[in-house]
């Protein structure tokens, strides 16, 4: 269970790249735009903070180049990202403790059917591979980039929640719903980061009990500010990597 009242469902984050455009389609409501005016963070390619990742210490969750979108980094540095959190992991094995965990966010699975990430990222249990999707169209053309993946873990990000999403819609046959719901792995719903508008919930709970179910782990991030992380006087803090 996460005992983060923020929401944050990650540790620490790994951004060895950042981007002037991650290239999405919320302008500037966008997440990481809104990081570049509040912090001013330089761009570029910054290899040392590799070293954030220790081989020894306590098992964490990663946030792995969310300051830019992955899909749109060189192969080259792609496959150093993916190829440093194996190595990290595998040295942790050999040392007998838990490996690390590593978050992957993208909004154009399309984009990384490149080698140096496709077959990097089979070969380790512990990278999981997510989009981000916002509405129904986005969610319709993104899942279907992120089940041409095998052999990894997956998980679902709708953020910021702009309208209903139907988890089954324009995926495939209702009867094939439960299949494909097994490999979803995690979905992470939430509004707008300090969006002054009031949600409305019955986005959350369709979504809720799509995940209830078909047994998907369900975890809200934030809604509005007057429900905070509740739906229904509850949190839902179901985080399949936080049970390892």
């Amino acid at each position: 269970m996460n005992k983060d009242k923020s929401g944050k469902y990650w540790d620490d984050t790994l951004n060895m790249a950042r981007h002037v455009d991650c290239h999405c389609e919320c302008g500037d409501k966008c997440w990481w735009k809104q990081q570049q005016k509040r912090f001013k963070q330089p761009l570029g390619w910054f290899p040392e903070q590799a070293k954030k990742v220790s081989v020894t210490g306590k098992a964490k969750v990663f946030a792995v180049q969310w300051l830019g979108d992955i899909a749109f980094l060189e192969e080259s540095q792609i496959a150093t990202i993916v190829t440093n959190c194996h190595r990290v992991n595998t040295q942790r094995h050999f040392k007998a403790l838990s490996p690390h965990t590593f978050l992957f966010l993208t909004k154009f699975p399309e984009r990384l059917n490149a080698p140096p990430f496709k077959y990097s990222i089979e070969q380790e249990d512990n990278l999981w591979l997510g989009i981000s999707a916002s509405d129904q169209k986005t969610f319709n053309t993104r899942i279907k980039g992120l089940l041409k993946f095998d052999g990894f873990k997956k998980w679902v990000s709708l953020e910021p929640l702009q309208g209903t999403i139907d988890l089954e819609n324009g995926i495939m046959p209702t009867w094939h719903y439960a299949k494909y719901m097994k490999v979803i792995d995690q979905v992470i719903v939430g509004g707008l980061t300090g969006g002054k508008y009031n949600a409305n919930l019955d986005w959350y709970r369709s979504i809720r009990d799509r995940c209830d179910a078909a047994g998907v782990p369900f975890f809200i991030k934030h809604i509005d500010k007057n429900n905070g992380r509740k739906l229904d006087d509850r949190e839902h803090n179901n985080l399949i990597w936080r049970k390892k």
